[in-house]
């Protein structure tokens, strides 16, 4: 996707996607509108679980600016802001579990989150793979939780059903799959639908932390 109208001066993104490039100030009509979602979700979630919501709004703010802008920078920015996200979900994930204390959270966050979206942020592609890593192990952290604590199960599973096939649906968009054409390049695409299923995931994700954080005497997240 190459970046056009007043962003033409920027870098095209690296990996791209199927809705085409349109000249103005949104390159991708469809992307951006659908990135919405993610802010909506932070403000569903707010009250819910603040630290959480907090990294959603950074996600959407920034996939709403790469898919406006369609420039290689802002495509590292979303991906850095989404392992942010991912990051800190593992890190609570893995102290529920055992691994590790709500004292050395931050500490956590730092080589879990902070570490891993500045690399992504330099390298691209590696931001995928570490994006995707962070969010099975966590869902294999959160299930595994599920066992042992009541209250989370069945979001849990709606989290996972969401989730996986949204993470497919993304795959096939940047693999050129199942790409809508003519006038509906603009309306629904993969990446459309990923935008919708991880957004409606991410406000569970806050529902189920809540239930945690009511049920065990760890302290809340912090920002």
């Amino acid at each position: 996707m190459t970046p056009s109208g007043p962003w033409s001066a920027f870098a095209p993104a690296v990996h791209t996607m199927c809705e085409p490039a349109v000249a103005g100030w949104i390159v991708h009509p469809a992307g951006t509108v659908s990135a919405l979602a993610y802010p909506m979700a932070a403000v569903l979630a707010w009250r819910m679980a603040p630290a959480i919501a907090l990294r959603i709004a950074l996600v959407g703010l920034a996939a709403i600016g790469f898919h406006a802008s369609g420039a290689a920078f802002m495509q590292r920015v979303d991906l850095a802001a989404v392992i942010l996200l991912n990051g800190h979900l593992l890190v609570w994930a893995l102290i529920r579990n055992g691994y590790g204390t709500a004292e050395h959270a931050r500490r956590m966050e730092v080589v879990l989150a902070g570490v891993p979206a500045a690399a992504g942020f330099l390298f691209s592609g590696l931001a995928y793979a570490v994006a995707t890593a962070e969010a099975l192990i966590t869902l294999a952290l959160w299930l595994r939780l599920a066992r042992e604590r009541t209250g989370i199960g069945n979001d849990v599973r709606r989290i996972a059903w969401l989730v996986l096939p949204g993470g497919i649906l993304l795959g096939l968009g940047h693999l050129g799959v199942g790409c809508a054409s003519g006038a509906a390049a603009h309306i629904v695409q993969p990446h459309v639908l990923w935008h919708a299923a991880s957004a409606a995931a991410c406000v569970i994700i806050c529902r189920m932390d809540r239930t945690l954080r009511q049920s065990t005497t760890l302290p809340p997240p912090t920002r």
